[in-house]
């Protein structure tokens, strides 16, 4: 269920498709409400309205103590985004250096494919898609240049991130720059759906970046992995990320999107569910963006006794354990996972905590037990 102002932006943003629900954002501009002005920026989307009302020519009509707060909002994300493509020039600089392939991910990408103008598309950090080949590589690199692995991705016992994980985040060498975050699989709802590199790599095209090639997602495996990344905010927040719904009209509107081939390659990786789940929702939002026979498609699709377990989080906080044991079938690896979860190695207890406090991680343990048991009943 979308929230009100979800429906407002989307309708002021796309007045040209038959958005349903609420259309009064218009209405709170002109009244220069301050509860909205906040809303907007804590979703990160006043560059974007201000630019929407600069193309129409609607920003005059605004009270100017507001539009002043708009208009500053849009020159502090200009400087910010320059910073940023300016720090993810230089790192995808030295991954051509050094000769290791990647695809550029998310909002990066999406920056240039979607919005024409970075400041209008947000980010906090830079994604990358590697082959799991080239890990060592990658943050070996990283490191070169400054960036430090996130504490959270320290490895609770020696190759367990890799086995079990999807990404590693490296923060920046200072505050002001963009974080990396380095995927070599691309994930769905609790880690459970999975999309690996190399399929990925072999369908991928170029885009330019600063003069640089780079490569993207094809556009319809970028709209899998739109549908996959939305729909796992929603379920993990319980509420819906307004942004990635723009993304996800804008991908819609503008990808020129295969939609026989786009039913293959959901089949091929499994992922029906999931991205008939969001596709619907889009279609919901506004019926012209998705075509109904497709629709149709992929609701014959039934999903497992394992998906419904995910989609619906009947497990809680346990659905991205159960999501990482049932990929990983044999006892040795069950017993590899459970042992490193519930009795990590002295080096993450010294990562997370600062010292070995294996006390307070047993607490934490308890904490998360007894959270989850107070949710179920």
């Amino acid at each position: 269920m979308l929230s009100p102002l979800s429906l407002k932006v989307l309708s002021f943003l796309f007045p040209e498709l038959p958005v349903k629900g609420e259309k009064r954002l218009w209405d709170d501009l002109l009244t220069a409400c301050p509860k909205l002005l906040g809303e907007l920026r804590e979703k990160r989307l006043t560059p974007l309205i201000y630019m929407q009302l600069l193309q129409r020519n609607q920003h005059q009509k605004l009270p100017p103590a507001f539009l002043r707060e708009l208009r500053q909002d849009y020159a502090s994300a200009l400087k910010i985004a320059a910073r940023q493509e300016q720090a993810a020039g230089q790192i995808i600089k030295s991954f051509h250096q050094a000769g290791i392939d990647f695809l550029l991910l998310k909002g990066a990408d999406l920056r240039i494919r979607l919005y024409d103008d970075a400041s209008l598309r947000r980010t906090r950090d830079l994604d990358l898609l590697i082959s799991p080949l080239d890990i060592s590589r990658v943050r070996s690199l990283l490191e070169n240049l400054g960036f430090s692995l996130e504490s959270i991705c320290a490895d609770k016992r020696p190759g367990f991130r890799q086995a079990f994980g999807n990404e590693l985040e490296f923060l920046p060498p200072s505050a002001d720059s963009l974080m990396v975050d380095v995927h070599w699989e691309i994930t769905g709802p609790s880690q459970f759906y999975r999309l690996s590199f190399a399929p990925l790599w072999n369908k991928s095209v170029l885009l330019d970046f600063q003069g640089i090639p780079v490569r993207v997602l094809s556009p319809d495996h970028a709209l899998i992995h739109l549908c996959l990344h939305t729909l796992s905010n929603f379920l993990t927040f319980r509420e819906d990320s307004l942004i990635h719904l723009i993304d996800l009209a804008l991908a819609l509107r503008t990808f020129s999107i295969s939609w026989p081939y786009l039913l293959d390659e959901v089949k091929h990786f499994r992922c029906q569910a999931p991205v008939y789940l969001m596709l619907q929702a889009m279609a919901q939002i506004s019926p012209v963006l998705v075509p109904e026979s497709v629709l149709k498609m992929l609701s014959n699709y039934q999903p497992t006794w394992a998906e419904k377990l995910v989609l619906h989080r009947t497990l809680g906080c346990f659905t991205g354990h159960f999501s990482s044991l049932y990929h990983h079938c044999t006892f040795a690896e069950w017993f590899f996972y459970i042992s490193s979860v519930l009795w990590p190695q002295r080096d993450y207890l010294v990562a997370i905590y600062g010292k070995p406090d294996r006390v307070r991680f047993v607490r934490h343990i308890f904490k998360i037990l007894f959270s989850s048991a107070q949710n179920r009943y």
